[in-house]
């Protein structure tokens, strides 16, 4: 089973930041499907989802979409560019909703 990430970044140099980000997280292994077009309607079926939290200031693109998948709410982080504070807050989130 493949698992799909969506990497969620904020700022100019997003793309960059993500590429990054897979490239120091997800390192050579080829279970990962990135998306990188969010669908409207969000993914159904048996697929495992990350929601990849490469930069801070990502909060409120969750909160976006968040609802167009299924829980359970799986997120990963790394030390760089505020994704663990963007993490923390995301989670504190899902805990009260």
């Amino acid at each position: 089973m493949k698992i799909s990430v969506i990497p969620l970044a904020a700022g100019a140099d997003k793309e960059v930041k993500i590429k990054s980000f897979i490239s120091r997280t997800l390192s050579n292994n080829t279970s990962f499907e990135i998306i990188e077009t969010i669908p409207e309607k969000g993914l159904a079926g048996d697929k495992i989802f990350l929601f990849a939290i490469v930069t801070g200031g990502t909060e409120s693109k969750f909160r976006e979409i968040f609802q167009r998948f299924s829980p359970p709410y799986i997120l990963i982080f790394n030390e760089y560019n505020n994704s663990l504070p963007a993490a923390i807050e995301i989670l504190s989130f899902l805990r009260k909703n």
